[in-house]
């Protein structure tokens, strides 16, 4: 008792009033997929009542198991909780697995008990307790949410960009498409949800994430997602199922977050697939192709700018993508399974404040565009993989 009296002291948050600028108060409901981190959502709870726009009414913790600390920081915030007993996964493989079926558990029957608690919503957010969000929260998704409503290809809108570092994100008003679910922090549809989701999920406990479910579910049918250039999360959690401190300073510490209460989201009209696809070509057209004899792993590849650049990475067919993660490895962007953020073979990111397309030679943008005297890149690792194969 004199633990817990002492976790629950201090004064509840008040919510940030809204900026001066027109805005209208989100009324989706938000999940955060907790457990037993205390000292994580207090740091998430706290972004939250920053944000301008943010209801408590609306924040619901489901929590796995009966952490007291988790319970302390939600009655001190005054947020509503949900307790579910602890997961017990029964599979034999290592702990990795079983705590993948911790939180794919977890997952399932909290978004089960929110779309109970708010059937007549028309979208969720669904975030872990790992995750400390923007100013412009949102600011962002009021922006989004009629984007997503008009158009039946696009599956979600995610606050999360895979790269967005510091030297790889600089443009807080740019939205971009993507094949790639990113999850950390997206908004659902109940459409997709009852139609694509629900009946899907695979059954404990077989040591399978949610995120490559949803990633494997997506397959084929042609749902994409919209995300920032800059993030709108940003992710704190150095411990967790599989995130350590060494992975947290690889690939997590220098992420960006956005700073201003408001940003006017540019070019929302060219995100319907084929708007963007013609987005591409234009900008690929117009672009200054780099130099293609020198390292792309050198670190005086592309200088400090504010151009338009182009680079070809080299193919077998449409479909392959080695070449492009070796790139990304190069140029410090995500590189760990696959390229993150990819639409129709292109990625488009920031580059030392350069706009940069990594682009595919044999995409229909690379048979188009790429000249005939330039040699796509073929990274060395990979160059002798793809020799020995043919």
């Amino acid at each position: 008792k004199q633990w817990y009296q002492r976790r629950v002291r201090g004064s509840r948050p008040t919510p940030a009033a809204p900026p001066t600028q027109p805005f209208t108060t989100s009324t989706f409901p938000i999940a955060i997929i907790a457990g037993d981190r205390g000292s994580y959502l207090r740091q998430v709870l706290t972004s939250f009542f920053k944000a301008p726009g943010f209801n408590p009414q609306n924040l619901i913790v489901f929590q796995d198991g009966y952490s007291l600390e988790t319970f302390a920081v939600a009655r001190q915030f005054g947020v509503r909780l949900v307790r579910f007993p602890k997961t017990d996964s029964n599979n034999h493989k290592e702990d990795t697995f079983n705590q993948a079926d911790h939180i794919a558990t977890n997952y399932k029957r909290s978004l089960d008990a929110l779309w109970n608690m708010y059937s007549e919503k028309e979208f969720v957010f669904i975030m872990e307790d790992d995750l400390v969000v923007s100013l412009d929260f949102f600011d962002y998704f009021n922006q989004l949410v009629p984007v997503l409503k008009a158009d039946n290809t696009l599956f979600s809108a995610s606050t999360w960009n895979d790269n967005g570092y510091a030297h790889s994100a600089s443009d807080p008003t740019m939205v971009y498409r993507t094949e790639f679910f990113p999850g950390l922090g997206w908004l659902l549809a109940k459409k997709w949800w009852l139609e694509v989701v629900e009946p899907s999920w695979p059954k404990c406990c077989q040591g399978y994430s949610w995120d490559l479910f949803m990633r494997d579910v997506l397959k084929g049918r042609g749902l994409d997602t919209l995300y920032p250039d800059v993030s709108r999360t940003y992710h704190i959690g150095k411990s967790g199922a599989n995130v350590g401190n060494q992975f947290f300073n690889g690939y997590f510490r220098e992420h960006v977050l956005a700073k201003e209460p408001h940003y006017q989201l540019a070019g929302l009209d060219q995100l319907d697939a084929k708007s963007y696809a013609q987005l591409l070509i234009e900008l690929i057209s117009r672009a200054t192709i780099v130099d293609h004899s020198s390292d792309p792993c050198d670190q005086h590849f592309i200088s400090q700018g504010e151009e338009i650049l182009v680079l070809y990475y080299y193919q077998r067919d449409s479909r392959e993508s080695k070449q492009a993660l070796a790139i990304a490895g190069c140029l410090n962007l995500w590189n760990v399974d696959k390229v993150r953020g990819m639409f129709n073979g292109v990625l488009r990111t920031h580059f030392r404040g350069n706009q940069l397309l990594i682009v595919g030679s044999m995409t229909k943008y690379g048979k188009q565009f790429m000249p005939k005297d330039v040699k796509p890149f073929r990274i060395a690792k990979y160059k002798d993989e793809i020799d020995s194969e043919q």
